[in-house]
Parts: structure tokens; sequence; C-alpha cells
């Protein structure tokens, strides 16, 4: 029985089918990737290495994993929030720590450290995978992103819900008249403890006063 991915696998998952053909170069380098694991902040993908992928010593290109590094940092971002948009490049900082080869398959971490307001910090780890498990480190990266305004908007049944519940206490605002008169309360104002504060008093109509029971 296979394992049931979770929310975020399947919202990267999603994202590699829908979103990396439009890009030319992750198209390029990327279309045989895999997400193995996806969790809140925490992604993981593997990448069997081609000709593509080479440099003209027929080893990992530095811009490969470089390109790696911005993919995965999004890719960690989007998983925190199933966000769609992940923001613009600040930074990326690669270090190159050794090397894989035409025919190899890399292992690619994606971690998110902080995500703010607007500026979201990852970090990025290539592995070689030898005998089909993780091992050496091949590349360790950073990348932060701007993200402000790519954060997931509220549904729009919450957004109808809120102007309709807008436009009624508009309503009912517009509505209320001051007391003109003892008759309209027993008191013009109230008086809290010693205070000398007076709280004005507004005079509801009848009909609001039965739609929220307040009569």
């Amino acid at each position: 029985m296979a394992e049931q991915k979770s929310q975020e696998h399947e919202h990267i998952e999603n994202l590699v089918k829908t979103k990396l053909p439009g890009s030319p170069i992750y198209a390029f380098l990327l279309t045989p990737v895999k997400i193995t694991s996806a969790t809140k902040g925490h992604v993981i993908a593997r990448l069997p290495l081609s000709a593509n992928h080479m440099n003209s010593m027929q080893s990992l290109h530095g811009s490969t994993s470089a390109a790696v590094v911005d993919w995965m940092g999004g890719m960690a971002i989007a998983s925190v929030d199933l966000r769609e948009k992940t923001g613009v490049s600040v930074d990326i900082h690669v270090t190159y720590q050794s090397g894989a080869k035409l025919g190899d398959e890399i292992e690619i971490e994606g971690i998110v450290e902080k995500l703010g307001g607007s500026l979201a910090f990852t970090k990025v780890n290539i592995y070689r995978l030898e005998d089909g498990r993780r091992g050496r480190v091949v590349v360790t990266g950073t990348h932060t992103k701007f993200v402000k305004g790519s954060e997931p908007q509220k549904a729009a049944v919450s957004s109808g819900v809120m102007s309709v519940a807008y436009i009624k206490v508009q309503t009912i605002l517009a509505s209320l008249r001051p007391i003109s008169s003892f008759n309209d309360y027993r008191t013009h104002s109230i008086q809290e403890d010693q205070m000398s504060t007076t709280y004005h008093v507004f005079a509801l109509p009848p009909q609001f006063c039965s739609s929220f029971n307040l009569e």
C-alpha cells in the first residue's frame, strides 16, 4: 500500500507540474526532478544528472547548482503555507564542496530557516546519492527571497462574508440617532465610578432592536 502523501507534498508536486514548464531554464534543467518528501518548510527532491547539467569536464556545472539552489529555496517557502508564488530573489550564496558526474543522481534538500512578512531565509543542500542513499555533500547554499505580497490570499467566500458584515454594520451605524429627549432612554450619559468620562448613548431604531434581540 502506497504511503499517503502530505498536503505539502501534493502541493509541491503540483507546482512542479504546472509552474516549472513555464520557466525555460527550469524546464531545461529540472524536468526529470522528483519530489520525494515535503512537509512544512522542508522539501526533498531527487534529480538524475544528464549532459544538460555538465560542464566541459563532464562534472556538475556550477551554474546548474546555483539554479537548483534558486529553485529549491522557492519550493521550501511554498511548502510552509501552500502559497503559489514565492517572491523574488534577494541573495544567493553557493559553496561547492565536491563534484558529481554524468549519470549520478543527486538529492536536493530545501529548508526554511525563517519566513517573515517581507523576507524568507532558506538553506539548500545538494548530496550525491551513493547506493541509493544520501552520500557526500556536493553543494551547500543559502537563498534569501523578498516575499511580501506572495502569501496566500484569504478565500473569496471569507472576503464576501466580511464585506456583507461590513455593509450591515455601516447600515446600522447610519441608522443610529443621538438621544434628544429623556423619553428615548432613562439617561443621557453613564458615569463610570468616579471618573468624569461620559459615554454618549445612541438609540437603535426598533427594526434593528428586533433583528438583534435588543428589545
